[in-house]
Parts: structure tokens; C-alpha cells; sequence
């Protein structure tokens, strides 16, 4: 399984944020490069001023339900960035148990991945079995 070299965290839930952060960094095929996040807004604008490709993260986990911004705002304007280097992977982490937000995700082709929170390790490593390969 391929090392990530990053991954993107976007949730403006502190507690959410620390939780996922810890399991995120006890991962042994994760570079313990996270990328941080409170707001989508800054997450898209780190995205589309990247200039280096070691600064492009290989998966971004994204919540759905965020104020000013939330996770599907985030993808209309995720979908239209012209990457000069590949598109991360992006995977939508959700508390949200509603049935229309699944199907929501699976319906947007950007959307790789739909993970109900809390992330665990057996979800990250499902993820990573993917996106690593």
C-alpha cells in the first residue's frame, strides 16, 4: 500500500477536527502531513493557489454540514478548479444519516468516497487501500 503523502481535513467542528486528527496521525501510511481547515472557503483557496505538487493533498475529507460554506458549496466550486497537477481524491465525512445526502455524493462524480462520522481506523484504512493504490 502506497504512502499518502497528505491529507486535507475540512471540518469546522473543533472536537470533530482533534478526534480525526489523532486517528489520521496513528495511521502508519499517512505522512503526518495534515492539512487543516475550519473553514471550506480557506480550504479552497489553499487549493487553487497551489503552485508545487508536494503541496496538493492525495485525499480531502470534507463535512457536509458547516456554516458560511458547507460540503456541497465547497464541490461546485471543487469540480471547477483546473488542477495543474492530479485531482485529489475527495471523500464527504458526514454525521448526516439522511438517505438524499448519499445519494446526493454518489451522484457527483468528483465525490470518490461517502464516510459516516466518527472516522475509525478500519474506515481510514478502507480509504487509504484505495487511494494508496
Amino acid at each position: 500500500m502506497k504512502e499518502l503523502k497528505k491529507v486535507m481535513l475540512i471540518d469546522d467542528e473543533e472536537m470533530s477536527i482533534f478526534l480525526n486528527k489523532l486517528i489520521l496521525e496513528k495511521m502508519d501510511n499517512i505522512d503526518k502531513n495534515l492539512i487543516v481547515f475550519n473553514e471550506a472557503k480557506n480550504a479552497l483557496f489553499y487549493l487553487m493557489n497551489i503552485d508545487q505538487e508536494d503541496q496538493l493533498p492525495d485525499l480531502i475529507l470534507l463535512d457536509i454540514n458547516m456554516p458560511d460554506m458547507n460540503g456541497w458549496e465547497f464541490t461546485e466550486i471543487y469540480e471547477a478548479i483546473q488542477f495543474k497537477f492530479k485531482q485529489p481524491q475527495l471523500a464527504i465525512l458526514t454525521t448526516s444519516l439522511n438517505p438524499k445526502d448519499k445519494e446526493k455524493a454518489e451522484n457527483l462524480t468528483i465525490v470518490d468516497f461517502f464516510v459516516n462520522k466518527p472516522l475509525n481506523p478500519e474506515k481510514v484504512m478502507s480509504l487509504f487501500n484505495v487511494v494508496g493504490s
